[in-house]
């Protein structure tokens, strides 16, 4: 496609230059890319003019193109969601010109594969650089303690663990495979090191699994096996260095400390230990409710889903709050609990707590529901409220709290909150709230504040503030805090200052405390990152499974051409459970989400798409020359298609914008290698 015009010349140089500023922005920088692909792509039309000859050339993945499209239509058509679903069309169709895009403006010449990739590649080595730092100062700061997940500084945790694999996978294959100088090996090595590096920070498994299933790609095309054994020794190293834990602590007071008296592991997750009469519950996750006893746990009731915490209602009953969204209320029976009746909250649940007969939960997408009288539960105030997660009430006042809205302190009238706002802080000024030590405080650290005549007042500060409060317990005379390092202290108030009593510390961050005289207990756990693939109990993993659920009864009312390309958000209203709380526009999942949506029609369309594609990487990968960078690009592009399909079956990356630009961008570079191989009479066929 080159030529001895000058004009033209000069259009492939700034169509270069595009695709240079566009690959440079895949990673970050999402209206640069797009204004620099576009722009490319109307030039492309331009020097077709000019020229006179098509710069576009066909990649063989029209007609698979054309059915998804055909079928996206059709299943619009019948949709009851017309509009959203050709409005969805419409974003799917605008993302498939940076497939002829790359494809056409590499294809130009034969430096430009390296050139674009290149790019791509030192610019997201730095990239991965900045987020590997930012990870370390986050684990640092108890992010992932908090969090569970990777830093969301450049776009969300899931899609930058995919785009970082996808750079790591194609960077460490032409590190490996391109046979040049040591320097440039070297270069290309390191950004694979960072990007891998960047993909484990991210935390996202769906990112680990893709990096994985892409190494495995590579590994199948090369023949060479001992290229992936680091990944199962890497793995083993982990689970070895970081196993799961859970265990109750039993402390002893002596002086100004709280010793470690014993630790007892438990069946599954610690997560709450709460006192009812002379026993110690603890909410174990798939364990149920276990019972503590002298350095003994023995189950004690089985629940329906995880356990998470523990409310005692009044002197007679306790709540179970369940990983579902629902409470379960037992009263005692002679030496036993019998299960009452359960209910639950309009919302996604995230705290609840009851005061005399009320009971409270406070829901991030709905707000905060009272409940009275535990022998018959029935809800007596509603105040809707977004993006909070702990409540904290009494009979004239209720906490809401949230680490990114601040603290709301609402009026309560009987125990029944109201609407009326009485005080607010922002998250800046607050890290745990609580109601006790005679006076209705809230602590930052060790900096207290008091409610009163309708305004908050800062209380003396007796030492240096502190920050990153965790958990907080409290009776009438002391409160007990736990930071995310797991070190902790008991104080009272003296004078209206704070005075540390004693010590405390837990060898890794507790989740529940009590106290009682002498003695108290705690509860911790830990969950190994690679483990939970295969712990059902886990949050993520119940909620993919309730989608799924979901996403089942969807497809099977609308089997051949699903629901329409749209947000599933109203959907699942109609086909979720009462207690069942997901409302997500998508299932987590490519293929049952494309199933739901544009049915069995569309999903067979989709499969020969990335069929096509999976053709076109092929055969980048057998044409290309051994030892060349085109076809170590290939091989790693090969790698990140096949990461993007193994992804996609824990995530919805068909759905997600920046990770279907670079499955474009990708099979683009290598149908152009296809494309130049091809006009200097190499054979296309797959068998060589």
């Amino acid at each position: 496609m080159t030529t001895d015009r000058r004009d033209v010349r000069v259009i492939d140089g700034v169509l270069l230059a595009l695709l240079l500023v566009a690959a440079a922005s895949m990673i970050h920088g999402l209206f640069v890319n797009q204004t620099a692909f576009y722009a490319a792509f109307f030039l492309l039309v331009v020097r077709s003019i000019v020229a006179k000859q098509n710069a576009f050339f066909r990649l063989d993945v029209e007609p698979a193109l054309i059915a998804f499209f055909l079928a996206a239509v059709v299943s619009a058509a019948l949709s009851d969601h017309t509009g959203d679903a050709f409005r969805h069309l419409v974003k799917r169709v605008v993302l498939v010109p940076y497939l002829y895009v790359a494809a056409s403006v590499a294809a130009l010449r034969k430096e430009n594969v390296e050139r674009i990739a290149s790019a791509l590649l030192v610019v997201a080595g730095l990239f991965a650089l900045y987020y590997v730092v930012e990870g370390v100062l986050r684990w640092q700061d108890g992010w992932y303690r908090r969090h569970h997940r990777g830093p969301e500084v450049l776009t969300h945790h899931i899609t930058v663990g995919q785009m970082f694999a996808f750079v790591a996978l194609a960077a460490l294959s032409i590190a490996w495979l391109e046979r040049r100088g040591v320097w440039r090996r070297a270069l290309f090595g390191s950004i694979g090191a960072l990007s891998l590096l960047a993909v484990v920070v991210s935390y996202s498994r769906s990112a680990w699994i893709g990096f994985v299933a892409g190494a495995f790609a590579v590994a199948l095309v090369e023949r060479k096996w001992w290229a992936i054994a680091p990944i199962p020794v890497a793995a083993l190293m982990y689970i070895l260095l970081i196993p799961d834990r859970s265990a109750v602590i039993e402390y002893r007071r002596v002086g100004d400390q709280w010793l470690v008296e014993r630790q007892t592991p438990t069946f599954d997750k610690a997560n709450d230990c709460v006192r009812f009469g002379d026993r110690l519950l603890v909410a174990d996750y798939a364990g149920g409710v276990l019972e503590y006893r002298d350095g003994e746990v023995l189950p004690f009731i089985e629940t329906p889903s995880p356990a998470l915490k523990l409310i005692p209602w009044n002197d007679d009953r306790f709540v179970v709050m369940t990983l579902d969204n629902r409470f379960l209320l037992y009263a005692p029976r002679a030496d036993s609990f019998v299960f009452e009746r359960e209910f639950w909250s309009p919302g996604k649940t995230r705290d609840a707590a009851a005061h005399r007969d009320y009971f409270y939960a406070v829901d991030r997408d709905s707000g905060v529901t009272v409940w009275r009288d535990p022998a018959d539960p029935k809800i007596v105030s509603r105040v809707p409220l977004l993006d909070f997660g702990a409540v904290v009430p009494d009979s004239s006042r209720t906490l809401v709290y949230s680490r990114h809205r601040g603290l709301v302190v609402l009026r309560a009238e009987n125990g029944a909150t109201k609407s009326d706002t009485l005080a607010v802080l922002p998250p800046d000024e607050v890290s745990r709230p609580f109601l006790g030590l005679g006076c209705s405080a809230l602590l930052n650290g060790f900096r207290l504040f008091d409610y009163a005549d309708g305004a908050v007042h800062p209380l003396t500060v007796s030492r240096r503030e502190l920050r990153d409060l965790w958990l907080v317990d409290y009776d009438e005379d002391t409160v007990v805090g736990f930071f995310f390092s797991g070190e902790g202290f008991e104080a009272t108030l003296d004078d209206d200052s704070v005075r540390v009593l004693a010590a405390v510390s837990a060898p890794l961050l507790p989740m529940g405390f009590e106290k009682s005289g002498e003695r108290a207990w705690a509860v911790y756990w830990r969950s190994n990152r690679l483990l939970s693939l295969f712990d059902f109990a886990t949050r993520s993993n119940q909620e993919r499974l309730t989608l799924w659920s979901i996403g089942a009864r969807i497809i099977a009312d609308n089997p051949v051409f699903g629901v329409g390309d749209v947000d599933l958000h109203p959907y699942f209203f109609a086909y979720r459970e009462p207690h069942q709380k997901e409302a997500y526009g998508h299932l987590h999942n490519n293929y049952l989400h494309l199933l739901a949506t544009l049915g069995v029609v569309g999903l067979l369309a989709y499969l020969w798409l990335i069929g096509s594609l999976a053709v076109v990487h092929l055969r980048a990968v057998r044409l290309a020359e051994r030892g060349t960078f085109d076809r170590a690009f290939a091989v790693g592009a090969l790698g990140a298609f096949v990461a993007y399909l193994a992804s996609g079956v824990g995530n919805w990356n068909f759905g997600d914008h920046e990770v279907v630009a670079f499955v474009w961008f990708f099979a683009g570079l290598a149908a152009s290698v296809v494309k130049r191989r091809r006009d200097a009479g190499a054979e296309l066929s797959l068998s060589d």
